[in-house]
């Protein structure tokens, strides 16, 4: 019979990680380092598969807002923040002071009776 068990992961709900991330939060001055948002999160800058330490190191932990940090994924952040699309395109658009696209909206369409 094979075991189709999922591979042990790293536990990030223990108390250790937990006291770390408020850390990395509280050194970045609860500011997500990308956009600038308020940070509720701490994400690894290189993953932790490929970073040699820890991943509890704070020094491969940056603060980030939920939508970077989902937009983020799996990627180094260097490597996150330089693609052409998506998040990171807005990001680098926002730091470098660009006017930010504003999001089409479909005209009102016209009731016919105002009863």
């Amino acid at each position: 019979m094979q075991n189709f068990a999922r591979p042990r992961r790293r536990a990030l709900g223990t108390a250790v990680w937990r006291k770390v991330a408020r850390q990395v939060i509280a050194r970045d001055m609860w500011q997500c380092v990308a956009c600038g948002n308020p940070a509720t999160m701490a994400g690894h800058r290189v993953p932790p598969e490929l970073y040699p330490g820890s991943h509890n190191d704070p020094a491969n932990l940056i603060a980030l807002c939920r939508p970077c940090n989902v937009s983020q994924g799996s990627l180094p952040f260097d490597e996150w923040l330089a693609r052409p699309y998506g998040r990171a395109a807005w990001v680098r658009a926002r730091r470098s002071g660009l006017a930010l696209p504003q999001p089409k909206r479909r005209p009102l369409s016209p009731r016919s009776t105002f009863r």
